[in-house]
Formats: C-alpha cells, structure tokens, sequence
C-alpha cells in the first residue's frame, strides 16, 4: 500500500526511515561542502584521465596515431559488430540504455549489410 496524506502504513514508515538512512549515508561519504570553485572529486587532475592508461598502452604498442578513449570505444563496438557480435550484447558492453544509441555509436559495418544482401538469392532472375 503506498504511502497517503492520511495514512501511514508500516511498510510506509519503513520505507522513510530507509530513504533517511541513506540519506545521511550519501551525505556523510560527500564529506564537508566546499567552496563553489573547488573540484568535487579532488583525486581527478583533468577531464583528460581516463585516456592516460590508454595512451600508455598504445604508445607501448609502437601505435603513432593519435587515438582519444572515446576512438577506443567506437573502434572496439565496431570490431564487435564486424565479429558477429549481437547488438544487444554491445549495447550491454557500453553500457548503453537504447539499443538506437549503440546503433548510432558503432555504425552497422558495411561487411554486415553486404551479407545480409547477399543472404537473398533469387533464382531464375532473367
């Protein structure tokens, strides 16, 4: 039963005592507020590091081509698509909510259309 202006059932009032429990959990892992022009996320030097470990590994590679993590990602849904892999399975790899944006993110591979064309044979065609 959900909770009314009226009336509070048990399972109501637990419910709000949960919410207010972590609440303060939130609150207390947050730690004290700081200045508006402060970062957040004190450990983070850039919006560049998430791509550090993967500069290392394609510099460690020999690979000279300027390559981003979100290159990376395209590249890796891509070679996903090219082997086969179900849409919906790379969806779930990156993360995505809408099958459309994965659809769009990795681009169907031309191999793919090809053999889906060729999949049709039509015989007797004059």
């Amino acid at each position: 039963m959900a909770c009314s202006s009226t009336s509070y059932t048990p399972f109501c009032v637990f419910g709000i005592l949960l919410a207010m429990c972590f609440l303060r959990l939130l609150y207390s892992l947050c730690g004290e507020r700081g200045e508006h022009d402060q970062r957040v996320f004190k450990g983070l030097t850039g919006s560049s590091w998430i791509s550090r470990p993967l500069k290392k590994w394609i510099e460690a590679s020999g690979i000279k081509k300027h390559i981003t993590f979100h290159c990376s990602r395209h590249t890796f849904a891509t070679l996903q698509l090219e082997n086969d892999t179900d849409i919906y399975t790379i969806k779930g790899m990156l993360g995505h909510t809408n099958v459309k944006t994965t659809q769009i993110y990795a681009h169907i591979v031309d191999k793919s259309k090809r053999n889906a064309a060729d999949a049709i044979h039509i015989d007797n065609l004059k």
